[in-house]
């Protein structure tokens, strides 16, 4: 497909999608992969296609060179920021405020100030690097909670009436009531609603949005419609897919193969609960692990039957709060275990690291049951990986994912009670296998028609049409 030089779109995202290193007197530059690179590549088809995004630990010096490299062969554009205010804006704003706060952890949300002047200039600097490289049509793209301040800050400047800014933000955005107690609150609202289309992973935010919008004097003319200073503000549901053949080819591969059956061989054969997850107090570990020991207590036949594979990988682990929580993991892990009666009987195995894909998909199809029990998440995307690979597992979803509402084929939980957390394990382990089967296949269609490429198509498509 030919590209049209005129219909250009700029994704804006907190980091650029590569990694770069110093490698003797030059750098290596390698991409890097995720959801949202996966889900441009359709826009690299039939778009002029830029990114603009931080690149971290590249001296003054280099920068020019580096820059100029980026830009030539790989459309991005870097956004450099001094390690002092990067550290205040990332860490401590939005990932000690911003992320606890969105997602009903306001308790944890230790605001200063100074993190949030620091947050208002890192935008700012971002949207002066927009303005260097945008130009009449072009298509922005700004994405999730580390940016927006920008949307307001580009309708605001010269260049504001002469492109379409969209705005996704990939968690939850959070009730009223949990808002308004935050002072800035009503400041980054309106900084989103600079947009011309705001997407959300799920209806519930959508109607938070608009309800927080509403708040501040915006007319709610439909639904999907926030009417702001003279605009229309378009707000939809855009959930966000994977890409379904990646995880299809790793597991029709032998050494795949193999590798499932040395699993359920290490594992004498019985039923495998996992749970793959980033180290992080949104996702409901100490919870999971909880109701597993509460199943066995109350079933204690099944101690010999079953075991939780729960993968940790380690985030943000210079941050107290999340190197506490992997503290706690392996402290509950041992726990649970040392009720057994020898080490033969270890039902629980917390692993705290990353696996090779390869291991990932091994590991998913090995799975009898996949276990889901986030308390608050924009999607998860764990869950749509597990249902894309092979096998007939069961999986066990927390009502508080984004992902629930397309995965109708789960058990669906609530995390925040142990007994249904136990009893959606108990339904997931003896559920028959032709329901099991039918279950997933439904499940794997959704996740085979909403890719993340089905995802990107319709944001940049519904913001494409947008008054025209």
């Amino acid at each position: 497909m030919e590209k049209d030089q005129q219909d250009r779109i700029i994704v804006v995202s907190n980091r650029l999608p590569l990694k770069v290193q110093k490698d003797g007197d030059s750098y290596t530059y390698a991409p890097t992969s995720g959801g949202l690179v996966t889900g441009l590549k359709c826009a690299k088809e039939s778009m002029d296609f830029l990114w603009l995004g931080c690149l971290s630990g590249i001296p003054e010096s280099d920068r020019e060179e580096v820059s100029k490299k980026c830009a030539e062969d790989f459309g991005f554009f870097p956004v450099f920021i001094e390690a002092d205010l990067y550290e205040k804006y990332y860490n401590r704003m939005c990932n000690g405020v911003l992320w606890p706060l969105f997602h009903s952890f306001s308790d944890l949300a230790a605001y200063s100030i100074e993190d949030y002047i620091a947050y208002k200039q890192v935008n700012a600097i971002f949207t002066r690097e927009i303005l260097k490289i945008a130009r009449d049509g072009d298509k922005i793209w700004i994405h999730d909670y580390h940016l927006m301040l920008v949307p307001k800050m580009l309708r605001e400047s010269s260049k504001g009436s002469d492109v379409k800014i969209g705005f996704f933000l990939h968690i939850p955005f959070p009730c009223h009531s949990l808002l308004s107690g935050f002072s800035l609150s009503q400041a980054l609202i309106r900084g989103i609603l600079g947009s011309d289309l705001v997407g959300f992973h799920a209806f519930e935010d959508v109607g938070n949005f608009a309800s927080a919008s509403g708040m501040l004097g915006c007319v709610i003319s439909s639904p999907f419609i926030v009417e702001r200073d003279g605009r229309s503000v378009h707000i939809e549901v855009f959930p966000i897919g994977i890409d379904p053949t990646l995880f299809l080819r790793e597991c029709l591969k032998e050494s795949t193969k193999k590798r499932v059956q040395e699993l359920k061989q290490k594992f004498e054969n019985k039923k495998i609960l996992l749970g793959v997850d980033r180290i992080d107090y949104i996702k409901g570990i100490p919870h999971r692990i909880k109701a597993f020991s509460k199943m066995l207590k109350e079933h204690p036949e099944l101690a010999k039957d079953v075991v939780f594979f729960q993968l940790g990988v380690p985030s943000r682990m210079d941050m107290p709060v999340y190197a506490a929580l992997a503290r706690t993991l392996c402290s509950l892990s041992g726990e649970a275990n040392s009720k057994r009666g020898s080490i033969e009987e270890t039902n629980i195995y917390f692993i705290n690291k990353s696996v090779p894909f390869s291991e990932l998909c091994a590991l998913y199809m090995a799975a009898d049951v996949c276990v889901i029990s986030s308390l608050r998440d924009g999607l998860n995307l764990v869950s749509l990986e597990y249902v894309a690979c092979s096998g007939s597992g069961a999986l066990v979803m927390s009502e508080y994912a984004g992902a629930a509402g397309m995965l109708v084929g789960a058990v669906y939980v609530n995390p925040w009670d142990i007994t249904s957390l136990s009893r959606g394990y108990i339904r997931a382990l003896n559920m028959p296998e032709e329901e099991r089967i039918e279950r997933k296949t439904s499940m794997q269609r959704v996740v085979s028609k909403y890719t993340a490429v089905h995802w990107a198509q319709r944001f940049i498509g519904t913001l494409k049409t947008l008054g025209s």
